[in-house]
């Protein structure tokens, strides 16, 4: 059976995230051998929900800042929603991953914020 071994996974994220939405999909990949990174606007921890209720803090690997200087070292993207639209705001600048990539999101995410800011940078 195939694995997703030597497969690299930028996971976008901000405070608020749903948590479920990270902690699932990331379990998973990594079961099947994907390295993953936690990506946000700053290298403080990110605190997740549980709908309405704070979560848990999760530890950031790289901003986006840090991530666009090397998109072609991720392979695909995960997109976790997010209980309330108010935190997603769109950083300057975003982590930029090339066409022909896996793109994966949950149906919560305002995905067409990312995806257009992408296009408009060529990506």
């Amino acid at each position: 059976m195939p694995t997703l071994t030597d497969i690299n996974v930028a996971i976008l994220a901000v405070d608020g995230f749903e948590q479920v939405e990270l902690t699932g999909p990331r379990q998973s990949l990594q079961d099947e051998g994907a390295r993953t990174v936690l990506i946000s606007a700053r290298t403080d921890p990110i605190l997740g929900m549980h709908h309405d209720k704070p979560g848990d803090r999760f530890p950031v690997d790289l901003t986006f800042l840090q991530a666009a200087s090397e998109p072609e070292v991720f392979d695909a993207l995960l997109l976790p929603g997010c209980c309330c639209r108010a935190a997603w705001s769109m950083p300057t600048r975003s982590a930029c991953i090339p066409r022909r990539r896996i793109l994966s999101a949950r149906c919560s995410t305002p995905v067409s914020r990312w995806l257009s800011y992408a296009t408009a940078r060529g990506c």
